[in-house]
């Protein structure tokens, strides 16, 4: 059994019965776009209808404040006359309500609305059921752009702009000039150092293996970094003079191959640096490396003050110190709290890069000997003044009676241009 009781006017009250459920429908009905005011309905328990009874423009941003909290909204146009929507500069572009086709012909985005709208989505529909014709204000034309119906979600129907294909091919060319003043090592010739500029970062932080004898050591290395890798070979040398003071020299070279979305260019870097380790008593030491860097540069076109320059070379000094205290267990384990400071200087072209910093950080490590095998592992990790970190890991072991031996080094560094890896493996003769 069901009834219905319908009192309408301006606002009304429909009662449906079925069975035993008695359902309230509120119905708002509005005469003419003026009816429209901005009061939320004041239930937002109850369902409600609205009822556009006659032709107009009406305002989105005002019937969509109408419905306020109440998500059970249906908007139900009944009119014979055309209903224009019209979204201006008041509307977020989000309607949630259940808007039916009927005689809903129109959609107007005003240039008010259009001119504050960020992103190729305008309008978006909640349960919409019309492709009604979507009509731009006369007053804002444009032969770039039309605009379109899309489905953008379940029951979401959302209009969005389409450009032409000649505005996209525009868009990409000014993307794409923008890219290569930013990217483009023709205009950044400090892009050039970046390759150098790992190596010498990876040559400050990572650990390195003072034997007691002297010792001499063959590495290939691989570095990984953002748009080039390196990859390369190293010779170590070093020593122990006296009871406290060690000393090492490195010498090496690298290929690198960088490439990012609108240059490339290939170096070839060649380097060295002598390091020492001194310890001043049982617990405290003073340790340092100081080196060089140079690099021929395969890049045409490369621009600088006075004109444009083909295959520059670039050149690198580098330099860092480190005060710590050593803890040693009789475990084999130890432990090294260090403070340093550390400076890069740079040059490619006329562009000159220089750096300097404070680090703090601390090894940890374990050595001991088993079965004629001496065995180290240690991991060192720091991080500077300018907020980058660094970690390596070193792992080492040599045969004390045939003074031979190998290790691997991993290490991870952060610059200003992102993170750096390096693995590098040795094969080290002691003497």
């Amino acid at each position: 059994m069901s009834f219905v009781f319908i009192c309408n006017y301006a606002y009304g009250l429909t009662w449906q019965m079925e069975g035993s459920s008695l359902n309230p429908i509120k119905n708002y009905i509005i005469e003419s776009p003026d009816d429209v005011n901005d009061s939320a309905f004041d239930d937002p328990g109850s369902q409600y209808k609205i009822r556009i009874k006659s032709g107009g423009e009406y305002n989105l941003s005002r019937l969509d404040a109408i419905s306020g909290d109440a998500k059970s909204v249906l908007i139900d146009v009944e009119s014979d006359n055309a209903v224009v929507l019209v979204a201006d500069s008041g509307f977020d572009g989000v309607f949630d309500t259940e808007l039916l086709k009927e005689s809903l012909t129109r959609i107007v985005l005003t240039d008010d609305f259009l001119a504050s709208v960020t992103g190729d989505e305008l309008l978006r529909f909640n349960d919409i059921t019309m492709d009604g014709v979507i009509y731009i204000d006369e007053e804002h034309t444009s032969s770039t752009y039309s605009y379109s119906w899309t489905d953008c979600a379940t029951g979401i129907k959302c209009i969005k702009r389409t450009y032409s294909d000649s505005y996209l091919l525009a868009r990409q060319s000014q993307n794409y000039e923008a890219r290569l003043q930013s990217n483009g090592v023709a205009n950044n010739p400090n892009m050039l150092l970046r390759p150098m500029n790992v190596i010498t970062k990876h040559e400050l932080f990572n650990v390195y293996d003072f034997s007691d004898g002297f010792s001499v050591s063959l590495s290939p290395e691989y570095y990984n970094a953002k748009h080039f890798q390196n990859v390369g070979i190293r010779m170590n040398s070093g020593t122990k003079i006296g009871g406290r003071l060690s000393i090492g020299a490195v010498a090496y070279a690298m290929r690198s191959d960088f490439k990012n979305d609108v240059s490339d260019f290939k170096s070839n870097v060649y380097g060295g640096n002598l390091r020492f380790n001194y310890d001043i008593d049982e617990v405290m030491f003073l340790r340092g490396v100081g080196g060089l860097n140079f690099a021929t540069i395969d890049c045409d076109n490369v621009v600088k003050e006075n004109g444009v320059v083909s295959n520059p070379d670039a050149f690198g000094l580098y330099g860092g110190i480190d005060f710590g205290a050593k803890f040693n267990f009789e475990s084999g384990l130890f432990l090294s709290p260090f403070i340093g400071v550390g400076t890069t200087q740079e040059s490619v072209v006329d562009v000159k890069e220089k750096d300097s910093f404070i680090r703090a950080g601390g090894d940890v490590g374990y050595k001991y000997f088993m079965d004629g095998v001496t065995y180290s592992y240690i991991l060192r990790a720091g991080l500077d003044t300018h907020g980058y970190f660094d970690a390596s890991v070193g792992i080492n072991a040599y045969t004390v009676s045939d003074k031979i031996g190998g290790g691997v080094l991993l290490g991870l560094v952060d610059t200003d241009f992102g993170l750096s890896g390096k693995v590098s493996a040795n094969i080290k003769f002691v003497f």
